[in-house]
């Protein structure tokens, strides 16, 4: 009960390797899904402007979601095997609207939600796929550029400690 390793309690020890044994994977878990959404959001307005060509081309939406799932690229994995996995579910028989609801659900990403929503809205209004597709197009990118100029806001920020510690005392 009162045995020590290397000068540490075991008790102690032991209790602290398991609550990084209980945490470790939960914060790899969810870096990993983060990591995923990321790349959903990524991918998806370039996806967008290629779903919107093809259904202003005279293609179905299922027929030009299948053409960009199909589209090679690993800057677009996630997405296509997302967008796979719901024509996957159209053929079983699910209805459009449940199986995109259930493709935003399972990809997790706000944007991709976004699109979705807008979709089934469209439909269900009676508005055409192609100017749904590519006002959100136009959306997700202008989300992009605010985006990448916020993080070019942050780099400023981020430099200064490194150059403060590193490049001053030098000079």
């Amino acid at each position: 009960l009162g045995w020590h390793v290397g000068g540490v309690n075991a008790w102690a020890l032991a209790i602290a390797l398991a609550a990084a044994g209980g945490l470790l994977p939960e914060a790899w878990l969810s870096r990993k899904a983060r990591a995923r959404v990321g790349a959903i959001d990524r991918a998806l307005p370039d996806a967008l402007d290629l779903l919107t060509a093809c259904v202003e081309a005279g293609l179905a939406l299922d027929a030009a979601i299948a053409n960009v799932a199909r589209r090679p690229g690993k800057a677009t994995q996630v997405l296509n095997a997302e967008l796979a996995r719901y024509l996957r579910e159209l053929n079983m028989g699910v209805s459009r609207a449940d199986a995109m609801r259930a493709l935003a659900t399972r990809a997790g990403s706000e944007d991709l939600r976004g699109v979705v929503v807008a979709l089934l809205q469209g439909d269900a209004l009676g508005l055409g796929v192609a100017p749904v597709l590519r006002a959100q197009a136009r959306h997700l990118r202008l989300k992009r550029k605010q985006r990448a100029e916020e993080r070019a806001m942050r780099a400023p920020v981020l430099i200064l400690f490194p150059l403060l510690f590193g490049l001053f005392p030098a000079i």
